[in-house]
């Protein structure tokens, strides 16, 4: 069975270099980012990634600012799941939240 593996030790990686101040939103996304496997086509042992800059806004919503990204599909659902979630108690909406989603069919 082919699996869509996402890569959470890239993600942390990019997460704790970037937003080292901020584990909630680390903390949110673990728990709340799903990407069902075959849902996408990667081909077998090929990385694709999806890098966004967003600021949360005074509705917790995340605003993306910029994103870089390796296959449009990933991208989009990515988006998609980001424009579901809600953070609470935002203390500071100027922060600019910089993450690295890194994806790999096994």
């Amino acid at each position: 069975m082919k699996k869509i593996v996402f890569i959470t030790a890239a993600a942390l990686v990019a997460l704790n270099i970037f937003a080292n101040n901020h584990p909630f939103v680390q903390k949110k996304f673990e728990k709340e980012l799903k990407f069902e496997a075959n849902q996408f086509l990667i081909e077998k042992n090929q990385t694709e990634f999806v890098k966004i800059s967003f600021k949360i806004d005074e509705d917790g919503k995340v605003k993306i600012l910029e994103a870089n990204y390796s296959n449009e599909k990933l991208m989009k659902e990515t988006y998609k799941q980001l424009s579901i979630l809600r953070f609470e108690n935002q203390q500071n909406n100027d922060d600019i939240y910089y993450y690295n989603f890194t994806f790999k069919k096994l």
